[in-house]
């Protein structure tokens, strides 16, 4: 076509970044896996009057979709993992927190324990001081209805101080 900017050749190689490299980029040091795409597409959404919140979703019933890192917990500060998380507006999900493979920590996000439809975990990592932890968010299933369990990510930061 007169006027086009690109060769067919060259516009068949222009493609939307795929949901991992979308969350490579929002979440920087972090990796996903087994996030499922059967209700819900992974990516970058606006959400619940938040921009740029990474979706993820189970990949099955039976295999949580999980997001990890390795991190230097540095010595002589006060740190702490930052986290803001929604839920679907129809549904709920078992955030899992992990530090080196144990169970740090488990809250239902959903209605009732969000506010305005989003929840803030700050856990404290302190006492991990000079350490190289391994670290997991886990998007666990619940009761499995068709887009209830997708999680809505909007902040995932270590702070220290």
């Amino acid at each position: 076509i007169a006027g086009s900017r690109f060769t067919e050749a060259e516009a068949a190689q222009i493609t939307e970044p795929s949901f991992r490299q979308q969350f490579a980029s929002r979440f920087p040091g972090w990796s996903l896996a087994d996030c499922g795409q059967i209700y819900i597409n992974p990516g970058l959404y606006d959400h619940n009057g938040k921009s740029n919140v990474f979706v993820t979703y189970p990949r099955d019933q039976q295999t949580p979709a999980v997001m990890n890192t390795t991190a230097a917990i540095p010595a002589g500060k006060t740190t702490r993992l930052h986290v803001v998380v929604g839920h679907h507006p129809d549904g709920d999900f078992d955030l899992i927190l992990r530090i080196n493979g144990q169970q740090a920590l488990r809250q239902l996000i959903g209605k009732a324990t969000s506010d305005q439809g989003w929840a803030t975990i700050d856990h404290d990592l302190t006492s991990l001081a000079g350490q190289t932890v391994k670290i997991e968010l886990v998007n666990q299933p619940t009761d499995w209805t068709s887009q209830g369990e997708a999680a809505y990510w909007a902040a995932i930061e270590l702070i220290s101080e």
